[in-house]
């Protein structure tokens, strides 16, 4: 696991990354209407929908304290699917060829909330702030909140995003600690704990840190126990 603590000097994240600025992400000034379908803005503007988008699409934000979604995009059909799970709402929605096109013109946007994404399928190729990584099945990305990127809809690949709200956290690390308080100490060195524990610190939320997360073993043998795992998760939400 790597930590990654960003700050303005282009070069201070890892050394394996392509530094690169991507002007297709530079698109400040123009309105939703130019960046998304007329398909994409009608379930944006479905107040039922757990995801909300600011107006200058720079803020992804969630009404859940905890949201699902996972992400399926088939290049050579032209087609990208979406599936929204939350403990009250499920939405989908298929991007076709067109509307990924949409996708390439969006500028970076930020979370309010922690982020997850895990790749089960193919690659995924992140922009990160001013930096460009890609993905691969088996491999982790946990994004603190304050952290711009835009993930590129291209290729096979199938991946799993988790997002956290503060809330939520909060009772997860309660819940951690009453645990550990019988069963062992809790594990400070762990950085996932640490990200969680900092998010819950006024001072300390915002700080552009991000881990990522390669496999010690072949990604194969996590991918059998990850599958299930989150096909367990799903359908007990969905009979929530």
């Amino acid at each position: 696991m790597i930590t990654h603590p960003i700050d303005p000097n282009p070069h201070s994240v890892r050394t394996d990354s392509t530094v690169k600025t991507d002007h297709a992400h530079d698109m400040d000034g123009l309105s939703p209407e130019h960046l998304f379908s007329p398909q994409e803005m009608e379930l944006l503007s479905d107040l039922s929908n757990p995801l909300v988008i600011s107006r200058d699409l720079s803020l992804y934000s969630i009404q859940t304290p905890f949201m699902i979604m996972l992400e399926t995009c088939r290049e050579q059909d032209g087609l990208c699917n979406i599936f929204q799970f939350t403990q009250r709402s499920y939405h989908s929605v298929q991007m076709n060829k067109q509307i990924v096109d949409f996708t390439r013109r969006r500028p970076l946007h930020r979370h309010s909330c922690i982020e997850i994404m895990y790749v089960l399928q193919g690659h995924v190729t992140n922009h990160v702030e001013n930096q460009i990584f890609t993905y691969e099945a088996g491999e982790c990305c946990i994004m603190n909140k304050n952290i711009r990127h835009s993930e590129d809809f291209t290729g096979d690949f199938q991946a799993v995003f988790l997002m956290l709200r503060d809330d939520f956290i909060t009772e997860l690390l309660a819940e951690y600690y009453e645990m550990a308080s019988v069963t062992a100490k809790p594990d400070d060195a762990n950085l996932v704990l640490q990200l969680f524990q900092d998010s819950q610190n006024q001072s300390l939320q915002f700080d552009k840190v991000y881990l990522d997360c390669f496999p010690v073993i072949p990604a194969d043998g996590i991918l059998e126990k990850t599958a299930p795992l989150f096909n367990s998760i799903l359908h007990e939400i969905i009979n929530l």
